[in-house]
């Protein structure tokens, strides 16, 4: 995530917040000045004209909550009472942007339905709404792509469900199931087999513990539960490559989007070796595909290796790059989609802080890029590799693919 951006955008919202806090009601705005006459569009919702400027108000304190068709953007939502008890917030297809900060420390939100398939996004139109687990909205529309970049569940339905019916996992593991359209808090969380797989906190963390079979039971304070089954395998770098094929892919993906998810999986599981770097104490695993694959850190070329190792098993040609990037040595990725290769350097997409991995967002910098734009940071000799002519990606951003 690009910080500088991120910390003008936050410092112009508190001064945006500061010179309305006297004038304005708590409450949804776009764009807007506040007075006194104010005509009502929908039950408690409310629009102000002020010249050319207008906002929008809601005043009720219903938990689930519709957008009147009328409102076209939403810029950013006010601290409030009203934001407190909102848990359902619905989208019309009529509302097509929401900017920065549109929907804001909004604490008790746990999930968003877009009706329709073209509603744009500032890259910050989610913050600080601690308890959102999912969007729910029309396959392949750009609330989709968003959720997935951003590390927001995504489902088409509204029918309460865990995100993985299936967990498959490798011993030694960690993971944590949600259970999405939840309005209810989760009483207890148990595991049909212990030994097998343990319920780590009351977030609903579990870690495999040996190889076998289990069954995970949510109980929610209605009265329900959920269930979801649980298969652990030994850790193999082969049942790791089937493990991310069961839990990410699914029929009917086209290359692109496997060479994408694969590219996700490593930056959201693996951490560079970092320390170890600067102490010029690498061990001989972080440059291997287990390293990556098993062991969760590595340096570049276990990135690479472990994307290597991913495409291979999906069909996908692909080969290791090795070369400079900023004059250091460094190892990436090509692959092959259709007639075309592109660059993949997912090592410099993983967001790296300190040596740990930030994934408030996925970064596509480096993903399907051309020769020509990675030759301004990066090196290699082009006579031993595919050509990489292709510049459709260059230019892409995060909501493209």
């Amino acid at each position: 995530m690009n910080n500088g951006k991120y910390i003008i955008k936050k410092v112009c919202l508190i001064i945006s917040l500061i010179l309305m806090v006297g004038t304005m009601p708590h409450s949804f705005y776009s764009k807007a000045s506040y007075t006194t006459n104010k005509t009502e569009i929908a039950a408690n919702w409310f629009k102000t004209e002020y010249g050319t400027n207008v906002f929008y108000e809601y005043k009720g304190t219903e938990t689930d909550v519709s957008i009147p068709a009328e409102i076209t953007s939403l810029d950013y939502v006010s601290f409030s009472t009203a934001n407190d008890t909102i848990q359902v917030l619905r989208i019309p297809a009529t509302l097509k942007y929401i900017g920065t900060s549109g929907l804001y420390s909004m604490d008790n939100l746990r999930y968003v339905v877009f009706e329709g398939s073209d509603t744009t996004f500032d890259d910050f139109a989610i913050y600080d709404c601690d308890n959102l687990t999912n969007f729910v909205g029309p396959s392949g529309s750009n609330a989709e792509k968003y959720a997935e970049t951003f590390g927001i569940k995504f489902v088409t339905t509204e029918n309460t469900q865990f995100y993985k019916p299936k967990v498959s996992l490798l011993k030694g593991d960690t993971f944590t199931n949600v259970l999405l359209n939840n309005l209810s808090d989760v009483t207890s969380i148990t595991s049909s087999k212990p030994s097998v797989v343990q319920v780590k906190n009351s977030d609903g963390q579990i870690k495999a513990k040996k190889a076998g079979k289990a069954v995970v039971t949510v109980t929610t304070s209605d009265g329900n539960s959920y269930k979801y089954t649980v298969k652990i395998s030994e850790a193999t770098v082969d049942n790791r490559v089937a493990q991310i094929k069961k839990m990410k892919f699914s029929k009917g993906m086209t290359r692109l989007e496997k060479a994408k998810e694969a590219h996700n999986w490593l930056i959201e599981n693996v951490c560079y070796d970092y320390k170890n770097y600067q102490k010029g104490t690498i061990p001989r695993i972080s440059y291997t595909a287990e390293g990556a694959l098993l062991k969760h850190k590595s340096v570049c070329q276990g990135y690479a290796l472990a994307y290597k190792k991913l495409m291979d098993a999906y069909g996908i040609p692909c080969v290791m790059v090795v070369g400079t990037g900023n004059g250091g040595g460094h190892a990436w990725n090509m692959v092959q989609l259709g007639k075309q290769w592109y660059h993949v350097d997912v090592t410099w997409d993983d967001p790296i802080v300190n040596g740990s991995n930030k994934n408030t967002s996925i970064n596509y910098n480096y993903f399907l890029k051309s020769s020509k734009y990675m030759t301004k940071n990066h090196r290699f000799d082009k006579s031993a590799y595919p050509k990489c002519k292709s510049r459709k990606y260059d230019n892409a951003t995060a909501s493209s693919f």
